[in-house]
């Protein structure tokens, strides 16, 4: 969404200018500008109002499991850890990825950091053991 707001800044500025060098009527001038900053600030509102809310879709490979809950519309959101940054995903209940996610919780609470991946659809998940990726990088020579 965040891409599509800038995009859409850019297009509406470069419209205005375009409109306002070109020689066209006053009247279209007129209009142009009014509607451009409008609706750059709806897609603006649309962007604040949408960033930081869960994302619907399925959840990337490698993820560290942080906590979940489960929800009265009958979802479960999960926040999870990727190498992108901390990140929110709603998906369908189930029973299996409640108990899924119940025994990852457990085992994070005792320390053991768990890694969370879908099982086939978007609507059921797996955990299992995390294991960070090798990040120790060459040795040094010195």
């Amino acid at each position: 969404m965040a891409i599509v707001t800038v995009l859409w800044c850019f297009v509406a500025l470069s419209m205005i200018t375009l409109t306002y060098t070109s020689e066209t009527y006053r009247i279209i001038k007129l209009i142009a500008l009014p509607v451009f900053l409008i609706a750059s600030l709806v897609s603006y509102i649309f962007y604040l109002e949408d960033r930081g809310n869960p994302s619907v879709g399925y959840i990337p490979e490698n993820s560290q499991y942080v906590f979940h809950r489960v929800t009265n519309e009958e979802t479960i959101v999960i926040w999870i850890t990727t190498e992108k940054g901390d990140r929110l995903y709603v998906i369908p209940y189930s029973r299996e990825s409640a108990k899924e996610l119940e025994g990852a919780r457990e085992k994070s609470e005792e320390g053991e950091l768990q890694r969370v991946e879908n099982k086939g659809d978007n609507s059921q998940v797996k955990t299992d053991d995390w294991e960070p990726p090798d990040q120790s990088g060459p040795p040094n020579k010195g």
